[in-house]
């Protein structure tokens, strides 16, 4: 058995897509049955947002949250620490609202994107305009994930707490879609929406998805304050 730090990630990718069956891989010597560093991880970027979801589970969009102990400038320097213990091969990023860090956001990306990672990036779509999603094209992803609670606007307006952001989401989404990037809507089911999920997965399908993830909502964060969304 070869060490794992014998291996890189492209050596890895081409092993599995000549063999799906990892033990079989293993017995042969040829994929390692143990891994020293984690293969992927989250970034939670920041609790900054600017919706404020009833569901949220670590309480982001809060005014007095906006204080985030990992700077951009941080997130950048550990960015560069992982890549240089041999890298991940799937980073998620999410916050809070990760387009809300612009630039910082890309230039964070652009370290992991450059030693190959893949990433699943989850977002409000609030932000998701022609230029922004130009500019996430340069990466490869699992998906790309934008959040949808209603299939119409009154219902996902009141529980994002934001006038407009359904319009905003859904047309984030479809941009990303048109832009051949791999789309994903994240509804969350509460009881007050579990109605209307056939027509939640049409609008998805509409807006070219390729998944829909339904999801129950925990209580966790501001749930605690709105726990009749609990199934």
């Amino acid at each position: 058995m070869k060490k794992l730090e014998f291996y890189n990630k492209e050596d890895l990718k081409s092993i599995v897509a000549q063999k799906e069956n990892i033990h079989e891989l293993q017995k042969h010597g040829l994929y390692p049955e143990k891994f020293d560093f984690p293969l992927l991880l989250q970034l939670e970027l920041t609790r900054k947002c600017n919706v404020r979801c009833k569901h949220c589970y670590n309480n982001s969009g809060v005014p007095d949250s906006y204080k985030d102990e990992m700077t951009p400038e941080k997130w950048k320097k550990f960015a560069e620490y992982i890549v240089a213990r041999g890298g991940i091969f799937e980073c998620v990023i999410s916050g809070g609202e990760p387009l809300l860090l612009d630039n910082d956001l890309f230039d964070i990306m652009d370290i992991f994107h450059n030693d190959g990672t893949n990433f699943l990036l989850i977002t409000n779509g609030f932000l998701l305009n022609e230029e922004k999603v130009k500019r996430l094209k340069k990466y490869h992803y699992k998906w790309i994930q934008v959040s949808i609670d209603g299939s119409n606007p009154e219902y996902h307006d009141e529980f994002r707490q934001r006038k407009g952001s359904w319009e905003r989401a859904v047309n984030g989404a479809l941009l990303v879609s048109e832009a051949g990037l791999p789309l994903t809507i994240a509804h969350s089911v509460s009881p007050q929406n579990l109605k209307n999920i056939d027509e939640m997965c049409e609008l998805a399908y509409s807006l070219g998805a390729g998944n829909i993830i339904l999801g129950n909502i925990t209580l966790s964060g501001r749930t605690y304050d709105n726990e009749y969304l609990l199934l």
